[in-house]
């Protein structure tokens, strides 16, 4: 019964919808429903339900207060972190470079309240060169600089970290991003690609769709930067789901947010939900993944058919929904990533690969692929850069 009050609270919040007052009659566990928020990271969203709740079977006002504390906490880092990152796109801008924000602020902006998604760090993806006369020097042709296609991403990756270490000079570089110093009261991670598939051979063809998509970042209006294009993100948010799911853990902020991309694309088209997106995805191998993700957003959050990119897989669904309120906000609620202070690299490895293999009869690329990839790109990481950090 909780987390069918909780389910409604999310859908409420995330589209906008009025809350089923009926739902909320009797003894309702208020406490229990904002601890399941908290660990969630969606506090800002329920409320925006909460409020529109009729006094009778509102929380006690205890429990409203503090939940409209949180929900004020949430909007004030977002206001701090629309004008971060429109300071983090200048300043790339201001050294040449072309970047637009992925996720987080991004995702904000398809929410009906902006300001009641909970947010995290900056992550800018930092693009093309602009034409400058240091590439005219080099004899690049302008219609591919312009686009960016003259650049490798190995070389792209070494121009980015070189103007990231003039203010971190310490700063830990990995296959797609690299974390950057540039505020002291907000975290940026600076982005070569996206993200990324353990898989090489699937890797490159996500690579490839990023390069397709790389030029069709749109302006924001009001806030001062950039965000991918719609068809990136139908893709882009799921990787990233997927992506956790191996690494940490996975909540439900971040399948409320492909839901809100899925809700404003088919929207959007007049042709319904792209279905080029659905090729991609496949060529990915995570056609499984998005039946199951189809069915715990029908399930969460009442997606229509018509926002689907395909059927629902209920099995697959269940499974992942289970993993989903274990785990909770980047899997800090899991037990199975627990581990002492004092646990090294191989230690890490190991307890990762552990839980990964939980995964090997759903997604068996993945799984196998990991142990490969991780074990590249630690040496990868010695050689290219000089830092020997955690897998």
């Amino acid at each position: 019964m909780t987390v069918n009050l909780f389910f409604e609270l999310v859908r409420c919040g995330a589209t906008g919808a009025t809350p089923d007052v009926e739902m909320f009659h009797g003894d309702v566990a208020w406490v229990a429903l904002m601890e399941m928020a908290t660990r969630q990271a969606l506090v800002g969203v329920t409320f925006e339900a909460v409020r529109q709740l009729p006094k009778e079977v509102a929380p006690p006002k205890e429990v409203l207060m503090r939940w409209l504390g949180m929900a004020q906490q949430v909007a004030a880092k977002n206001t701090l972190l629309d004008e971060r990152a429109a300071e983090a796109e200048r300043y790339f801008a201001e050294r040449g470079f072309e970047s637009c924000i992925l996720k987080g602020q991004g995702m904000a902006r398809l929410y009906p309240n902006p300001k009641s998604r909970q947010p995290g760090d900056i992550d800018l993806w930092v693009k093309t060169h602009h034409l400058t006369p240091s590439l005219l020097k080099r004899g690049e042709p302008a219609e591919l600089a312009g686009r960016g296609k003259a650049w490798s991403l190995s070389k792209h990756r070494k121009e980015v970290v070189k103007i990231v270490r003039e203010t971190t000079p310490e700063a830990q570089v990995c296959y797609h991003h690299v974390d950057a110093r540039l505020f002291e009261d907000a975290e940026v991670e600076v982005h070569f690609t996206p993200s990324w598939m353990f898989s090489p051979f699937k890797n490159r063809r996500l690579q490839r769709f990023f390069r397709e998509e790389a030029s069709k970042s749109e302006a924001v209006k009001g806030v001062g930067f950039h965000v991918p294009s719609q068809r990136l993100n139908v893709v882009y948010i799921l990787v990233h789901i997927y992506r956790h799911l191996f690494d940490e853990g996975v909540g439900l902020r971040q399948v409320v947010d492909w839901a809100r991309v899925l809700n404003v694309n088919v929207n959007g088209n007049e042709n319904g939900n792209d279905m080029g997106a659905m090729k991609v995805l496949k060529e990915l191998g995570m056609e499984r993944f998005t039946k199951g993700m189809m069915w715990v957003m029908q399930r969460v959050l009442g997606l229509e058919r018509t926002c689907m990119l395909c059927e629902p897989d209920e099995k697959e669904g269940c499974f992942l929904l289970s993993e989903i309120m274990r785990a909770g906000n980047f899997g800090r609620y899991d037990t199975r990533n627990r581990h002492g202070k004092d646990e090294t690299a191989w230690g890490r490895l190991v307890r990762k690969m552990r839980r990964n293999w939980h995964f090997v009869m759903h997604y068996p690329s993945e799984v196998l692929w990991s142990p490969a990839w991780k074990a590249w790109h630690w040496v990868w990481r010695k050689a290219a850069y000089s830092v020997v950090s955690r897998v």
